[in-house]
């Protein structure tokens, strides 16, 4: 994680250094296309795995279940928030 995080800082470096030139707009596109690229390699590595194709339903329901999770919490979150937000007016 922390080499992740250092070439994350990196990236950042370079790019605030190299603000002024306009290569780094035209990277966009790049980007977006790397990032399909890697989504598409993630989804095939999940599909051949055998021990997913076996557990297909156990999966699906931890992944329904988590989602349901994570909507209830941040409702849950939204809620409190502008709850306590209009004690303070």
């Amino acid at each position: 994680m922390i080499e992740i995080i250092g070439i994350l800082s990196a990236g950042i470096l370079v790019g605030r250094i190299w603000r002024s030139n306009a290569w780094p707009s035209k990277i966009a596109g790049l980007v977006t296309v790397t990032v399909c690229i890697l989504v598409f390699v993630l989804g095939f590595t999940v599909g051949a795995a055998p021990a997913v194709n076996n557990d297909l339903a156990g999966v699906m329901a931890d992944a329904v279940t988590l989602t349901a999770l994570g909507l209830a919490g941040s409702f849950t979150a939204v809620f409190i928030l502008k709850k306590s937000l209009r004690k303070g007016r």
